[in-house]
């Protein structure tokens, strides 16, 4: 049995190193993109603004009801609820602070 859970081990770290080697191969191809269209208009969502800058960042229906969402303002907050805003919060700082 402990043989297996070695095994268990060792696949668990190899996939989490090739999701690291995909996550680097993106932000690099990402990187490329943004500096081949230094003057064109990027879109992208705020969780796909993780990392990168620009010079000028256009936030829209950042209205309530939309961010944060219903769900995560719902009343009497529940456990989830409350983790829902937090991850919009969070969310909204990555779109904000590029």
């Amino acid at each position: 049995y402990g043989w297996v859970q070695s095994l268990v081990a060792r696949a668990k770290a190899r996939l989490r190193c090739f999701i690291d080697q995909l996550e680097q191969l993106a932000m690099e191809q990402e990187m490329t993109i943004a500096d081949d269209h230094a003057d064109a208009l990027t879109l992208c969502t705020m969780h796909g603004a993780k990392g990168l800058e620009w010079p000028a960042v256009l936030c829209v229906r950042m209205n309530e009801g939309v961010c944060p969402s219903s769900a995560a303002l719902a009343s009497p907050p529940t456990a989830q609820s409350r983790a829902m805003l937090e991850d919009e919060r969070r969310v909204a700082y990555v779109g904000l602070s590029r």
